[in-house]
């Protein structure tokens, strides 16, 4: 009788009726409570978004098996908790534990199929909570030979799907992509399940964001959304919705991001890491919006249980850019520095959004090595990369830098060619941002008809946004070039010293050392210097050595 309901079940399950599958199960374990059934129980309570109930129905289907001595099967049941308790959970330390049962569990069957989604999962923890590409790729590997071997083509495939993705991650574009592209070919042909098929376009469409290929994003993500409607299985798509929310974003498309990110972030119960995710993309968005408040309480729920351990990364670089944004380079260098000593060199992708904020932050400071450096690295990525996003964003930064050393003429063509770079890669809001630093560049060369007009253009882009900063930025290069600033009397002679050295491109502890005071000195003189010729901002040192160099204060 219990066999019956089981494979009755069983049958249920492969026709997607998973209501009625688990009555079966249910009616089965009425009668004894077998690891079959339980483990049945807990696929269809998967399916139908109970998780709580998966979780319960498969922590004792493991115990039985284990007590049965059925050893493979307490390998499957525990690799599939791992799963349930990384994806829908978001516990990397629950998720690895499990995997090491399996582990051990599999100790006698050393090419068994289990041990490569095992070392598949591994690989994934490896490179996406350690932030190790290097362990990620050996154990990766260590999970493609077992699959040849076995002769496995589908686990064979998935295995070269996620290869290739760490390879992309370690800037191996060419082996990376072709190894996904073999991937996603099978995978389109029907070879893959439709499960693994989701899979495998995850892990194509995330190393297309890594390297900022959005409009290939956006292609396989409506791809997937429409797979997984097909199937009946949305939940297989939320993944590919939070990257496609975060393509919207980046081509300023912020209402219909706006509108996809609220339906994430509500789903907070069965999957707090897409929820998480969610919340910080919807703060990003919030921040170039100008909504600094509302980013900021977005972050504060996200640095929350259960969300924090699946996005604490994340959150690092999202409170370094607010912090930029609302003024305070220092907060944002400290923020960002600490996100990259975190992050192994070895793992570039995860670099570039930390090293564009330390890039402005440093050289807001007046910290012209520091900038460079960063400037450098990010430089090297995006040769490495070579796709027009990356480019444009590494010559943007290197624009910033340049310009903080005092190179205005390579700086003005650093930021023109950045503008190029991000206007092909449709990065909307980068391009209003670029162009407001080139309109700053222009005045401080003496330029102030041209630098009009690329700060009109700005301010035309920045308001079809709806990013209000950037509006107000934008108003106030343009009023800077319409009205002459405070009057030169207003400053002190220490004032004037400072403001001569700052124009000059001089940090705040280099004028401390040149002027025997202390840099907090520095600091207020500064302060004062700004509040009396009226800048204020990410823009303030530049306005305030163009105010110098308009004033002959050189």
């Amino acid at each position: 009788m219990t066999a019956d309901l089981v494979t009755r079940g069983n049958t249920l399950l492969e026709k997607g009726r998973w209501e009625e599958a688990r009555q079966a199960f249910e009616e089965a374990m009425g009668t004894t409570e077998s690891a079959e059934a339980l483990a049945g129980s807990a696929t269809a309570s998967r399916w139908l978004d109970d998780i709580d109930a998966a979780i319960t129905s498969m922590q004792r289907a493991y115990r039985a098996y284990v007590e049965g001595e059925a050893s493979i099967d307490a390998a499957n049941a525990a690799v599939w908790l791992a799963e349930l308790f990384l994806d829908y959970r978001g516990e990397p330390a629950v998720a690895s534990g499990w995997l090491q049962r399996a582990r051990h569990r599999l100790k006698t069957e050393p090419d068994h199929p289990a041990l490569v989604i095992l070392a598949g999962m591994e690989a994934y923890l490896a490179l996406a909570y350690d932030k190790d590409p290097p362990k990620a790729r050996c154990l990766a590997e260590a999970a493609l030979a077992p699959a040849q071997r076995l002769g496995d083509e589908s686990v064979e495939i998935m295995a070269k799907a996620q290869l290739g993705l760490i390879r992309v991650s370690q800037e191996d574009m060419r082996e990376g992509m072709r190894l996904l592209d073999e991937a996603t070919a099978a995978a389109v042909a029907g070879e893959l399940h439709r499960h693994g098929a989701v899979q495998t376009y995850c892990f194509l469409i995330t190393a297309c964001e890594r390297v900022r290929d959005f409009e290939r994003v956006a292609q396989w993500a409506r791809h997937v959304v429409a797979l997984a409607t097909d199937m009946g299985r949305e939940d297989f798509a939320v993944f590919a919705r939070t990257q496609y929310a975060n393509v919207l974003i980046w081509r300023g498309e912020w209402v219909e991001a706006e509108h996809e990110l609220a339906s994430l972030v509500e789903d907070t119960t069965n999957r707090p890491l897409t929820a998480a995710m969610a919340l910080v993309q919807l703060s990003s968005l919030k921040r170039r919006q100008g909504n600094f408040e509302e980013a900021d309480e977005l972050l504060r729920h996200a640095e929350r249980e259960p969300y924090r351990s699946g996005v604490r990364h994340l959150v690092l670089t999202a409170r370094a850019a607010l912090d930029l944004d609302r003024g305070d380079p220092q907060a944002a260098a400290d923020m960002a520095e600490r996100y990259l000593l975190a992050v192994s060199m070895d793992d570039p992708m995860e670099r570039i959004e930390a090293l564009e904020i330390l890039v402005r932050a440093r050289a807001s400071l007046g910290e012209q090595e520091p900038a460079m450096r960063a400037a450098g690295e990010l430089a090297d990525i995006g040769a490495a990369i070579s796709t027009d996003a990356v480019e444009g964003a590494a010559r943007a930064a290197s624009g910033v830098a340049t310009r903080a050393s005092g190179e205005l003429d390579g700086a003005r063509r650093a930021f023109e060619e950045a503008i190029a770079l991000l206007d092909a890669g449709g990065a909307a809001h980068e391009v209003v941002r670029t162009r407001l630093e080139l309109a700053e560049t222009l005045i401080l060369m003496g330029h102030p008809e041209a630098a009009g007009r690329d700060a009109e253009v700005a301010r035309e882009g920045a308001s079809r946004l709806g990013a209000a900063a950037d509006v107000a930025r934008a108003a106030h290069v343009l009023s800077g070039l319409r009205e002459p600033p405070a009057g030169f009397e207003d400053l002190t002679s220490r004032e004037v010293e400072i403001l001569r050295l700052l124009a000059a491109g001089k940090s705040n502890s280099e004028m401390a050392e040149d002027l025997f005071v202390s840099v907090r000195t520095v600091e207020r003189h500064v302060s004062n210097i700004y509040a009396k010729i009226g800048v204020c901002g990410r823009s303030g040192r530049v306005a305030a050595a163009a105010y110098a160099h308009t004033h002959g204060i050189t």
